[in-house]
């Protein structure tokens, strides 16, 4: 494949061979015209070289392009058709577009032979690693230790299967025998498909697993598709941690079978039998601290919250990956390959929510609560006149009014007050005025003064000695009360500088 990739002119010089036959000899320049095996980019240039050829012949021949695209492994290609016939027609388009950039396949193969018919001269088929005339897989297991057993899956009707691996870890407990599996994993003719994926964890490890199922109108067929394990850290960890690691697990490994499966998926189903972890997805993931918080916001983004439910550990698969079994138990184990029996109802029951676990506070973060307290502005009164008196005068008759109210209320109609403004109410008003002022100009003074207490330290009006007068107005003290100037004079009134009253009484 490398060798029918060239390079570009410019580049030629950077894979520059000097070669003589012997000493004797000059020495003699090469360049490799083409990608050369060993080079750290040939990967990437082979496989981006044979997209592009997919993507321009991509309007010719659009089902080879989408197959060259998706179903290449370097330079493998495992794909299928529903039929024989598009299976012929497959083969044919594929060669089509890959002759044109010299990529000729060889080493065809396929359970059924008629496909092959297609195929002639240097390209003829040859024989599967497999039994492909049969329509189940040999799995051997020998005496050891441990077996990672590792087969492909086929996948819907005749002859198209899909490249998705199986893993499992298992105990050798017998001498050596075979086992088959199925080929075919959906049944003929269906209406639609489903997903179920399950997930668990140990103290050892954690794995998942997914069954599609495919249902027809008076049947649901249930089969493994894939599933995966990972071997606990050796860093001692919680297990609902472990089961959240398992949940991960489970979300990446159910994107990429999406990815791959043509059809439509109707329905997909998650499953856990770990309570904490669905209080873990139920929350914001920001509610949690880091270890948990990373992994809950990355389940979020690749599934949907409402796929996750609760399934009982009897009836979930995936305990059999998260905890050793032997490889006779396992490959005779009706629910590691089909599932839980009440996946193949036509009519499955509704899952049922149990009472969500009782997440470790340990797990849970610290929230820090910022809360800003804006003050309230009493600017716009004092802005909205320009004259200092009339400002006094509109509130007096607000505070009449707010007297008179309260007088019918209570039927006291002796302190109706009505006629011109006073003397006395001018009076109150701007004491009033003042205080409203003051109290939020000089918050923590007025607070301290009315208790009695000393001022702080770092009060901007400490060295004026404040005080309160009758009229509960903070006044300034100290030596000038000895004087025989008036009161008023002695002891003036506090404004803050920058109020807009303060610019009314000055100008």
């Amino acid at each position: 494949m490398y060798r029918q990739i060239k390079i570009h002119p410019m580049h030629t010089s950077l894979q520059r061979i000097l070669w003589r036959p012997t000493t004797n000899e000059p020495v003699k320049i090469y360049d490799l015209v083409t990608v050369t095996f060993g080079t750290s980019s040939a990967p990437y240039l082979a496989t981006r070289s044979l997209n592009q050829l997919a993507i321009e012949e991509g309007a010719s021949f659009p089902t080879a392009s989408t197959i060259i695209q998706r179903d290449f492994n370097v330079d493998d290609l495992l794909t299928g058709a529903r039929n024989i016939q598009e299976g012929k027609q497959l083969i044919r388009e594929v060669n089509l577009v890959l002759s044109k950039g010299g990529f000729t396949l060889r080493k065809w193969a396929s359970n059924i032979p008629d496909v092959l018919t297609e195929v002639t001269g240097d390209k003829k088929p040859t024989l599967l690693s497999w039994d492909s005339d049969k329509p189940q897989k040999t799995v051997q297991t020998n005496n050891a230790v441990s077996l990672a057993i590792t087969t492909r899956l086929g996948r819907v009707d005749s002859c198209k299967y899909t490249h998705a691996l199986v893993k499992f870890p298992a105990r050798i407990g017998h001498p050596t025998r075979h086992q088959s599996v199925p080929r075919k994993i959906l049944a003929s003719n269906y209406e639609f498909l489903e997903i179920h994926d399950f997930s668990d964890a140990s103290e050892r490890a954690y794995g998942v697993c997914v069954y599609i199922l495919s249902v027809t109108k008076d049947h649901v067929t249930s089969s493994l598709l894939r599933s995966k394990s990972r071997v606990a850290p050796l860093k001692s960890t919680t297990l609902p941690r472990l089961e959240l690691c398992g949940a991960l697990l489970l979300a990446r490994l159910i994107v990429k079978v999406r990815s791959i499966l043509n059809d439509p998926i109707r329905r997909t189903c998650l499953w856990t039998d770990s309570t904490i972890v669905l209080a873990w997805l139920r929350a914001s993931s920001k509610t949690w601290k880091t270890f948990v918080a990373n992994r809950v916001g990355e389940i979020q983004d690749l599934t949907d919250i409402n796929d996750w439910y609760h399934v009982a550990t009897h009836d979930n698969p995936a305990d059999l990956v998260s905890r050793s079994v032997t490889a006779s138990e396992l490959l005779n184990s009706e629910i590691w390959w089909h599932g839980p029996c009440w996946v193949t109802q036509l009519k499955m029951p509704q899952p049922q929510q149990p009472t969500l676990g009782e997440v470790p506070k340990e797990e849970t973060r610290n929230q820090t609560v910022t809360m800003i307290m804006s003050q309230k502005e009493t600017f716009h009164i004092f802005t909205r006149y320009s004259c200092q008196s009339k400002l006094s005068r509109i509130a007096a008759y607000c505070i009449r009014y707010i007297t008179n109210l309260r007088a019918r209320i209570t039927t006291r109609t002796d302190d109706l007050r009505v006629g011109p403004l006073t003397i006395e109410e001018v009076t109150v008003a701007t004491s009033r005025l003042i205080r409203n002022i003051q109290e939020h100009a000089f918050e923590d003074e007025m607070r301290c003064l009315s208790k009695n207490s000393p001022l702080s330290n770092r009060s901007k009006i400490l060295c004026l000695n404040p005080f309160l007068d009758e009229n509960r107005l903070m006044r300034v003290g100290g030596r000038l009360r000895q004087s025989e100037l008036s009161f008023s004079e002695r002891h003036p009134i506090l404004l803050p500088n920058n109020h807009p009253y303060t610019y009314l009484l000055i100008y």
